[in-house]
């Protein structure tokens, strides 16, 4: 599960701006909330993102998928982006406005795996990366895994400088030390290295990563091939063809999703054309319909209904970037509600939207800490911040006051004459 993502210097974000996941200590909607035993948190299990058009939402997104896009070495090896051509390195974009050309941009990561919580950071400067640095807190305390920094350290045992960098290496660290930092070349992490050499810690990381994360920002919708034939192109899971094609139950789970927002289909029937293509008909009173004929919407929600069950069954994170554009707003509660639900969300699957429709701004839906806004400050940059930072009632209406400027947020139109 995801606990925090927090990044600084990189496109809009001048400053460190944190995306918080952990529950501010309310009594509301326990639903909403993931419980941690052993620890002194819980997790959200949703997070609503609001603010005005070019106020660093859609930024935030993007920030948090090159980061990921980074470890595994370049876009094209992500699933989602697998078919976008780009193959060029990940490097972070400081923020232009910046007056020191040499601070340092920091991506920052905390998940929670096998109850057990990590931190993971990365620095760069116009030198490439400067520290990173694994950590987990096995006993509620920080226990180092491994460090990499520029600056050499007071050495201990099995500490080891090579290159640039000098590499601190915890207790907790299993396998081999001097081969993974010898095959650290250039502008690689070292926790990308480690993952390859199968440590243990690295690849519980990786798979989070890699089987959890599905990012359908405005980048991968634009790609997204689903025309009068369906081209598989790894940016849909593979189970998802698969089990509409051998699950029965898995395809009536999906049928009848899509009739609880009244898109009424008897069966779904999938043929197979040619290795990795796809034709799939909508089957309603015994007439075929191509779902190329469908409307747009119809075919998004498809496409997007299978994502969902993916993350529901294997306790993914969903990252949606503007979830108003494409769906009404029933449908977009109706998201929201399927992971929130305990009876839906068994495997505390997470789900995280951009969005301009203030209708969701609702205390019966959210809680305070799972509403953040962004807003553009007079230096171009942006600032991330929660609901929870104001002090409101519990039952206040959250979209008339956001929509008067109670809480900023929100675009400032300026007369034309």
């Amino acid at each position: 599960m995801l606990v925090s993502f927090s990044v600084e210097n990189h496109l809009s974000f001048k400053e460190r701006q944190t995306l918080d996941l952990r529950a501010e200590s309310y009594n509301d909607l326990p639903d909403n909330v993931i419980s941690i035993n052993n620890y002194s948190f819980d997790i959200l299990k949703t997070i609503a993102i609001y603010g005005p058009n070019a106020s660093g939402k859609s930024n935030l997104i993007e920030a948090f998928s090159e980061f990921v896009r980074f470890l595994f070495g370049n876009l094209s090896t992500l699933p989602q982006y697998a078919q976008l051509g780009e193959q060029a390195p990940f490097f972070p974009i400081p923020f232009k406005y910046i007056k020191d050309k040499n601070a340092p941009s920091i991506f920052e990561i905390e998940i929670f795996l096998d109850e057990v919580l990590y931190f993971y950071s990365i620095s760069f400067d116009p030198k490439g990366i400067k520290s990173e640095k694994l950590s987990f807190f096995p006993f509620k305390r920080e226990a180092l895994l491994f460090s990499r920094t520029r600056e050499k350290e007071p050495s201990a045992v099995g500490d080891i400088f090579e290159g640039e960098h000098f590499y601190k290496f915890g207790s907790q660290f299993k396998g081999s030390k001097k081969q993974p930092v010898m095959a650290t070349k250039g502008n690689i992490p070292f926790l990308t290295v480690i993952n390859n050499f199968n440590n243990s810690i690295a690849k519980k990381i990786f798979k989070y990563l890699n089987s959890s994360f599905f990012l359908l920002n405005n980048l991968a919708r634009r790609y997204q091939k689903i025309s009068t034939s369906i081209s598989f192109d790894n940016i849909l899971p593979s189970f998802t063809i698969d089990s509409l094609m051998k699950d029965a139950e898995y395809k009536g789970r999906v049928i009848q999703l899509m009739k609880r927002i009244d898109i009424h289909i008897d069966d779904i029937i999938v043929e197979s054309k040619k290795a990795q293509e796809f034709d799939i008909y909508f089957v309603r009173d015994g007439a075929y319909s191509h779902l190329g004929e469908e409307s747009k919407g119809t075919e998004d929600i498809f496409f997007l209904l299978r994502i969902i069950l993916g993350c529901l069954d294997y306790g993914g994170l969903f990252i949606f970037d503007e979830i108003n554009s494409s769906f009404h707003s029933k449908i977009s509660r109706f998201i929201v509600d399927l992971f929130q639900n305990p009876n839906t969300n068994k495997t505390n699957a997470q789900l995280i939207f951009t969005s301009h429709d203030s209708s969701l701004l609702d205390q019966r839906l959210f809680r305070r800490d799972q509403i953040y806004f962004t807003e553009k400050q007079v230096d171009f940059s942006t600032h991330l911040y929660s609901l929870a930072d104001f002090n409101i009632r519990k039952y206040v209406d959250i979209e008339k006051a956001y929509k008067i400027g109670k809480f900023g947020a929100v675009p400032y139109i300026n007369d034309l004459f």
